[in-house]
């Protein structure tokens, strides 16, 4: 996922996307690259399903898999030395305090989601400053990006957008 948000940085620099829309994990790697390059300027930024944080995420991994508490001190340890990171700060809640340089984000959530609970996209919503928050009912964590709702809030948003075409 690190090595995914690295080679985003060269597509974010060589397209200057004003509208990004981005699904679980993969706003991790959108904020990384948001606060990387500062003096890109985003207008709208979609985060559909949003994590909280890695630690959660990795203590729902241990207990799922039934693992070691060796494992998940190896796991914490390789991910703070390829990120330069503590595992506390790796999170979207500190992620979004820290970008300034998006105008709007909106984040679009069920409230059903059992992969990342709604809960965690409520703190990250409090956290970022320029974003609104969208609570859906009846969807999981991918049923979310087929669905009606969905599509209308996307296409809302965009329209909100001048010249949406340039965007793209």
């Amino acid at each position: 996922m690190f090595e995914f948000a690295d080679f985003l940085v060269d597509q974010f620099q060589n397209y200057q996307p004003k509208v990004v829309i981005s699904h679980s994990f993969g706003s991790v790697n959108v904020a990384k690259v948001l606060r990387q390059i500062p003096e890109l300027k985003v207008k709208l930024w979609v985060m559909i399903t949003t994590p909280f944080d890695f630690k959660s995420r990795i203590d729902q991994m241990v207990d799922f898999f039934k693992l070691k508490k060796k494992v998940r001190k190896n796991l914490v340890n390789k991910i703070e030395e390829d990120t330069n990171e503590r595992i506390e700060n790796l999170n979207m809640a500190t992620y979004c305090r820290e970008i300034c340089n998006v105008e709007k984000g909106l984040i679009v959530h069920s409230k059903e989601d059992n992969v990342l609970p709604i809960e965690g996209a409520r703190k990250v919503n409090e956290a970022f400053a320029q974003s609104e928050m969208v609570e859906l009912e009846d969807y999981g964590h991918y049923s979310i990006l087929w669905s009606k709702e969905l599509k209308q809030i996307l296409a809302e948003q965009l329209g909100k957008q001048k010249q949406v075409n340039q965007y793209f």
